[in-house]
């Protein structure tokens, strides 16, 4: 039996292996050497994918022409990426709006205008009627060159080398390019148009014609390109991010900034002063009667139930619900007062219709009223003919560069149309709104429901009212409002979270964990 090997002798052993230690050492250098030669041939999807922090993202943000709340909230975005030393090229069909951000920004803000690739949005016969026909035409005429246009897209995407994040508020177009090229996209929106015009598909009076359903079975598939869903106040059920069929206690409300367990839905016990068209007023509002009608569905819900029941998101991980984005004021409300040559103890109303032209329903209000009307400088014939013709000293013309948050908050209370960017806005600055309803306006319903009810001081007038000027009573409950305040504050900073999502979706492959499935 061999004698045991003394302690010495066996911390010697390991020497004998030195040479085969050495090999070994040798090859996992080579191999490190190999392996990170490796990695850096897929930095730029590593980066992109998640898991390297950059100090500094390249975005492009597609906004839509449809309505001015878009563009309005955006700048809010902007502003933010470009405070945190982000850059920011704007994709839109006009860029007045835009122009003051790249005087200002610079190199850091670059505004491409191009209809090709933004969405042709919902057509207006005037300030409170939606075309419904000729909004589907034109969105069927866009989609019948669809690819070409993504096509386009990819190539111009490629074209900037290092784009990190596409960001949408709320064509599609660039959500399909980027996904072509793994770009990851955020759609920041109240809406998107697949649920729009699905809503428009039901007030078409032929409703299963081919170019209709066509037009929401294309678009509901152009979205589902979509990475993830930043979603606005105001909203309205989401085709691609609400799971449509959650039951009972499960359910939660997807409008995730509201402090509350239920959404309203609208109060219709003087279903007259909702509208004159019977057809309309019973899709849209059709909680009146028994909520089992089959004549007007979206899947296997009516479309009101779809814009008032709670729903719970089925991609938790991909959708984070913002508080409020909006304009904030720069002035005192005397010194746009002042400004305009306006008592600071009048009482002042604004009128703003987005631009229309509103010289013959405004004449009579006016002269009736004990009010001052604000009118934003506006095109069409408000700046010539409807001046002339109220009594002197009763109309106040905004200058057209007049910032409108300005005017609002200068204001007791503001006559107008729901779009995002007006109703943030009096939320914001607690200024209540007599407004106009616009049935076939799909947004709309989330607007009224699920932010002016809660949060605003809203007073719907007729559209008779609203054409036969009379506007005083509702002016007067409007003041009223005002007495009272709203019945709860929203939360604010909306653009703040929102862009610690894109950062997070850029550096980390998903959203912050702790905003996943949250609500805000």
């Amino acid at each position: 039996m061999p004698p045991p090997e003394s302690p010495i002798s066996a911390a010697r052993a390991p020497s004998r292996f030195r040479g085969v230690f050495l090999v070994i050492a040798m090859l996992l250098v080579s191999f490190s050497i190999v392996s990170l030669s490796s990695l850096a041939d897929f930095r730029d999807e590593y980066i992109r994918f998640g898991g390297v922090s950059r100090e500094r993202l390249d975005t492009v943000f597609y906004v839509s022409g449809h309505g001015m709340g878009h563009s309005t909230r955006v700048i809010v975005a902007v502003q933010e990426l470009i405070g945190r030393g982000h850059r920011v090229t704007i994709v839109a069909a006009n860029g007045r709006l835009f122009q003051p951000l790249v005087e200002e920004y610079g190199e850091n803000v670059v505004l491409r205008l191009d209809t090709n690739a933004i969405d042709p949005g919902v057509s207006q016969r005037d300030a409170v009627s939606v075309d419904v026909e000729k909004s589907i035409s034109n969105m069927a005429n866009f989609l019948e060159t669809w690819e070409e246009r993504v096509e386009k897209e990819v190539e111009w995407l490629k074209s900037l080398h290092n784009v990190d994040v596409v960001l949408l508020d709320a064509p599609f177009i660039g959500a399909v390019a980027a996904k072509r090229l793994r770009i990851p996209s955020v759609l920041i929106s109240n809406f998107a148009f697949d649920a729009i015009f699905e809503g428009l598909r039901k007030l078409n009076q032929d409703r299963n014609n081919q170019k209709v359903v066509s037009v929401c079975k294309t678009l509901k598939k152009l979205y589902g390109s979509v990475d993830y869903l930043l979603r606005l106040p105001g909203a309205i059920p989401s085709l691609q991010f609400d799971d449509l069929t959650a039951k009972g206690d499960q359910k939660m409300t997807i409008f995730g900034s509201f402090e509350r367990s239920t959404v309203d839905v609208v109060d219709i016990s003087n279903p007259e002063t909702l509208s004159d068209n019977e057809k309309v007023r019973d899709l849209l509002l059709s909680n009146a009667k028994p909520m089992a009608q089959e004549t007007h569905r979206f899947g296997n819900f009516s479309l009101t139930q779809l814009l008032s029941v709670r729903l719970k998101p089925d991609v938790g991980s991909r959708v984070v619900n913002l508080p409020l984005v909006y304009r904030r004021a720069k002035l005192s409300r005397n010194a746009l007062r002042a400004s305009l040559n306006i008592s600071s103890n009048a009482k002042v109303v604004l009128i703003s219709f987005g631009g229309h032209s509103m010289t013959s329903t405004l004449r009579k209000p006016v002269e009736e009223a004990s009010n001052d009307a604000l009118v934003p400088g506006s095109k069409g014939d408000l700046l010539t003919k409807f001046i002339e013709s109220v009594p002197e000293g009763r109309v106040s013309i905004a200058p057209v560069n007049a910032f409108l948050p300005d005017l609002i908050q200068a204001s007791d209370v503001v006559v107008g149309k729901l779009g995002y960017g007006t109703c943030s806005e009096v939320v914001a600055h607690q200024v209540p709104i007599v407004y106009v309803p616009r049935p076939a306006f799909v947004e709309e319903v989330g607007l009224i429901n699920n932010l002016m009810k809660p949060f605003g001081m809203g007073v719907e007038m007729s559209q008779n009212d609203f054409y036969a000027g009379r506007w005083s009573l509702s002016i007067l409950a409007a003041y009223e409002l005002k007495r009272k305040g709203p019945a709860m504050r929203i939360k604010t900073g909306g653009e703040k979270i929102a862009i610690d999502c894109v950062e997070s979706i850029v550096e980390t492959g998903r959203l912050p964990l702790h905003w996943g499935e949250r609500l805000i």
